[in-house]
């Protein structure tokens, strides 16, 4: 049973058909994708992949997303950690939602596919301190498997875990091993780092690509295996494992040439800044590019909150920000 979550952890977005389910041969070439461009591991159901839009409207569709994942990696003859997530409203419902996705992967996939489970705060209700440790510890007391957390207000009913929160659940959990911080905050990421100084088998991860060196230069090269990124840009671009490969060789250079590199082609690829879905809809229009004529070229379909039209300019733009990209050696395209 693969156990190792450093490194670089994939939140696969999720392939759409027209009506919002899940198109099983894109997907699985997605996977596929994302195995050959260095990924360590993979998060299915995460916000980069309009997860709490389907654990909400098309639950069955997980199963898919489960399936996808299982054989892409069997055809690679490949098998990295998967973890999914769940979220609620209460510590019920994300104890529910986990019952249900054992229940998923035993009677509909018939295998363990799912090897850690990522939860967060409520999605819409704010919490204290003291009602957030009690939330988490009621989850923690449910759940067998490895746990992350995930903070990001912007989509967790503005919750933001504080620093002793996470230090209270470390010490009661056993099976804590990673926080994921998406809340734009490089402070209070460097805040996590000192924290987790004395917890050194906890992981940490940041939720922006952009800051993935940043966080590393706060650790010795050879002491930052614990700081990954889940870097939503790896969907399609290896330079993420390649930053991090090159950050722990001492190659600390070529890791600032690295990230600047990861910041201007993500740049392109999110083609409208602060607009809600841009990374989705980059993303999946990058893939259909880079891979004309397969499962992948199609339209790109997002969740309604996600809609926006893409601008033949934009398009432009991606379309050569990819080729860029395929001739510099920062993307692999996988067999097919």
């Amino acid at each position: 049973m693969a156990t190792n979550f450093d490194g670089t952890v994939v939140p696969l977005i999720s392939i759409f058909t027209k009506d919002l389910k899940i198109d099983l041969d894109a997907q699985i070439l997605l996977t596929k994708h994302v195995l050959a461009n260095g990924a360590d591991v993979l998060f299915l159901c995460g916000s980069t992949g309009e997860g709490q839009y389907i654990q909400r409207e098309q639950p069955a569709q997980r199963v898919a997303l489960l399936s996808a994942a299982k054989k892409a990696m069997d055809a690679a003859k490949k098998r990295l950690p998967v973890i999914f997530g769940i979220y609620g409203n209460s510590s019920s419902d994300v104890v529910a939602q986990y019952r249900e996705m054992l229940r998923v992967q035993d009677k509909e996939l018939k295998a363990k596919i799912i090897d850690a489970f990522v939860i967060s705060p409520p999605l819409a209700v704010k919490l204290d301190d003291a009602a957030m440790d009690r939330y988490f510890s009621e989850i923690f007391a449910a759940i067998a498997e490895p746990v992350f957390f995930y903070n990001n207000p912007a989509t967790f009913g503005q919750n933001s875990i504080p620093i002793p929160v996470y230090e209270s659940l470390i010490k009661k959990s056993k099976n804590l091993v990673g926080i994921k911080d998406s809340s734009g905050s490089m402070d209070y990421r460097f805040e996590i780092l000192k924290m987790l100084e004395r917890y050194p088998a906890i992981a940490f991860y940041t939720g922006s690509e952009g800051d993935y060196l940043k966080c590393l230069e706060k650790r010795a090269p050879t002491a930052s295996s614990k700081i990954g990124s889940v870097p939503s840009i790896s969907n399609l671009l290896n330079l993420p494992a390649k930053i991090r490969q090159a950050y722990m060789k001492g190659d600390v250079a070529g890791a600032k040439k690295l990230q600047d590199a990861l910041n201007e082609i993500r740049n392109r690829i999110y083609h409208e800044p602060a607009t809600k879905g841009k990374a989705q809809r980059g993303t999946k229009f990058a893939l259909a590019w880079l891979y004309k004529g397969t499962k992948l070229d199609k339209e790109v379909v997002v969740i309604p909150d996600f809609v926006r039209e893409m601008t033949p300019d934009a398009k432009k733009v991606i379309q050569d920000a990819v080729d860029e990209a395929v001739k510099r050696g920062f993307v692999s395209k996988c067999k097919l």
